[in-house]
């Protein structure tokens, strides 16, 4: 199982982005493969107020063209929705007090590492600081190999 991360989703669909054609191609793989791929809540919403914020994204999308991405995603055969579990708060917790540093912004990641570790999937992101929770979290970046 892999847990999509936001960075993935964004790099995936903004044709601007460093990389897209890199991550474009994995996804368009994975949604191929009988791989399931998990969807949280977080990565999606997260997606679209990333890819429709002018502050963030240039161009802007709109929000018809972000949600169709998330639809269509969803509508994928291997595409799963995650939801915390009890084991996904009881690692939440853990690993937030395993490092005072673990605040603020990185929360959102502790979160997905939580929930990448309770239901034994691997996590597919771009962001090297996951390495920080060490054999906690199995992670890799898709345009990586």
């Amino acid at each position: 199982m892999i847990l999509l991360d936001v960075n993935v989703l964004v790099s995936a669909f903004r044709e601007g982005a460093d990389r897209h054609a890199d991550y474009a191609r994995w996804l368009g793989g994975a949604v191929n493969d009988a791989e399931p791929l998990l969807l949280a809540d977080l990565a999606l919403t997260g997606f679209v107020r990333i890819v429709t914020d002018p502050r963030i994204s240039k161009p802007v999308s709109t929000t018809a063209s972000a949600f169709g991405f998330v639809r269509a995603l969803q509508e994928t055969p291997p595409a799963r929705s995650v939801t915390s579990t009890p084991r996904s708060w009881a690692i939440f917790d853990e690993l937030l007090k395993s490092d005072r540093r673990l605040r603020g912004g990185a929360v959102s990641d502790v979160y997905l590492a939580s929930l990448a570790s309770a239901h034994g999937a691997r996590l597919a992101t771009r962001d090297q600081g996951f390495a920080r929770f060490g054999k906690r979290l199995r992670w890799f970046d898709p345009a990586e190999g």
